[in-house]
């Protein structure tokens, strides 16, 4: 078991509608997690908990810095508190059967409990599990997961940029050819989801997401 505690001083280069900086942002971050191992150490476990109090946290207003026509204009906020919550457990939990698991959860919000940072998703799920055939087919490793994240969104004064809850699905398969020699092939988001990664409020842009693509390579141990 931890906790820690940070002090926040961290000059930003955002800017205010008039264009000038905004002033540095000050606060407090604190943490407390527990890690733990099962199964004589094949299978691990982390829970962290935390709260991030900032002043000055810049949050973008929805127009642009006088002067520009894409860099968007933010206003400081104080009392402003991002409340989170990681979870994780990898290892392995049945002979040759390998799991890996995240959550996470974390909402910013101002001193009248108002939600901003909206371009940010409140929730994120990672899952990954990988299983190594018996028999003849011991050589082939095969596996698969997902990626899940809540909405997302960016306001401004032409209106709202919203990307929805999505979840991306990738799968690959491993077959040792030696000892030291082995082969992989990765599909990753399988069924070709169209999506923003990321919504940018400064530039008043999106990102979007790869599509599906494959991927080979080989890996030789020494």
């Amino acid at each position: 078991m931890y906790a820690s505690y940070t002090t926040i001083n961290k000059p930003q280069a955002l800017r205010e509608q008039n264009g000038r900086n905004l002033e540095p942002k000050e606060g407090d971050n604190y943490e407390v997690g527990l890690k733990s191992e099962f199964f004589d150490g094949r299978v691990n476990t982390a829970i962290a908990l935390y709260e991030i109090k900032q002043d000055n946290l810049g949050v973008p207003t929805g127009e642009t810095v006088e002067g520009t026509v894409r860099e968007s204009a933010y206003r400081a906020v104080a009392g402003a508190k991002t409340r989170g919550i990681d979870l994780e457990i990898f290892g392995e939990v049945l002979s040759d059967w390998n799991v890996s698991a995240s959550y996470s959860h974390s909402v910013t919000k101002d001193a009248d409990h108002e939600r901003i940072r909206t371009e940010a998703p409140a929730n994120l799920i990672k899952l990954w599990t990988t299983y190594r055939l018996q028999g003849d087919l011991n050589p082939l490793t095969i596996g698969g997961g997902l990626n899940w994240q809540s909405g997302m969104s960016v306001t401004t004064s032409q209106g709202k940029a919203t990307q929805e809850q999505y979840a991306v699905f990738n799968v690959m398969a491993r077959y040792d050819i030696t000892r030291q020699l082995s082969a992989s092939v990765n599909v990753n988001n399988v069924f070709d989801k169209q999506y923003f990664s990321a919504l940018d409020p400064t530039f008043f842009t999106g990102y979007y997401g790869e599509p599906r693509n494959v991927m080979f390579s080989t890996r030789y141990a020494f």
